[in-house]
């Protein structure tokens, strides 16, 4: 097998900035829409929450809220009837507590197999379109048209599976997995037919070798990300930089790929280059 060489990450952020120049503030909409419609980035803040709990506690708990038979009670004699001792009520608590995370877990979970993913790998088309033509912001949104839907909800959720398997046995090899498979969202991207195991096996076959590479020039942005983190929505900024450079790394990977052979031009023709 050939050596591979490494990729140069100056020459690969010089051409991301290159790039976004023509559709940098396009990019920060597109960044800014799928950070709201799969959580990304977003923080509702601390404070509320203080101020919730202590009226709650001060307030609903003490007032009548509530009436049984016409007679006012409070929240915690309706939720509590009978004066139940405190053993009872912690187990009370910890039930309501248990299923309300069991359902939110359960709904977080459906929306993002099946909204918060596909949005993924349209978002990273968007990019890997951009780079070369302008490119309507719906582009985002490709992940749920063209009859490929199921493919891509399923590549992306055994995707997801397979690292959190992963992760189950350490948190290293969670890791590597992540960075093994971190192609598959940009060949389902330009190949949304592609069947999920051969996405699975093309990845690891772009970064085999190359993992370090990857997350080395991750690395690299952690001080832009602190500071983005600082400003608080400093990341809808940043985010296009880091976007439009991980495009680029895929762009790369695949010149690679179909240059060598082990990827056919077949299974990459979706793009203009």
């Amino acid at each position: 097998m050939y050596e591979r060489p490494h990729w140069d990450r100056p020459m690969l952020k010089d051409y991301a900035k290159g790039s976004l120049k023509n559709f940098y503030w396009k990019a920060v909409l597109a960044s800014l829409i799928v950070s709201i419609l799969t959580g990304a980035g977003l923080n509702t803040g601390s404070n509320s929450g203080v101020k919730v709990e202590q009226e709650f506690s001060n307030n609903t708990l003490q007032n009548p809220a509530f009436t049984v038979n016409d007679v006012p009670v409070t929240l915690e004699e309706f939720l509590f009837p009978g004066n139940p001792s405190d053993a009872e009520i912690f187990g009370i608590v910890g039930l309501i507590f248990l299923v309300v995370a069991l359902v939110a877990l359960v709904i977080g979970s459906v929306y993002s197999i099946f909204i918060a993913n596909p949005l993924t790998v349209g978002h990273n088309r968007f990019y890997l379109d951009s780079r070369f033509a302008p490119t309507d912001i719906g582009r985002i949104f490709s992940g749920f048209t063209g009859g490929n839907y199921g493919n891509v909800v399923k590549t992306m959720f055994l995707k997801s599976l397979y690292e959190f398997g992963w992760t189950l046995l350490f948190i290293i090899p969670g890791i590597i997995k992540s960075y093994e498979y971190a192609m598959v969202p940009y060949i389902l991207a330009e190949n949304p037919d592609i069947s999920s195991e051969r996405a699975f096996e093309l990845s690891k076959e772009m970064m085999n070798g190359r993992k370090w590479d990857l997350f080395v020039l991750d690395l690299s942005f952690f001080g832009w990300s602190l500071l983005a983190s600082i400003v608080v929505i400093g990341h809808i900024f940043l985010n296009p930089y880091i976007n439009a450079t991980h495009a680029e790394v895929y762009l790369w990977l695949r010149y690679d790929a179909l240059h060598n052979g082990y990827a056919q031009p077949s299974e990459l023709n979706g793009l203009i280059a």
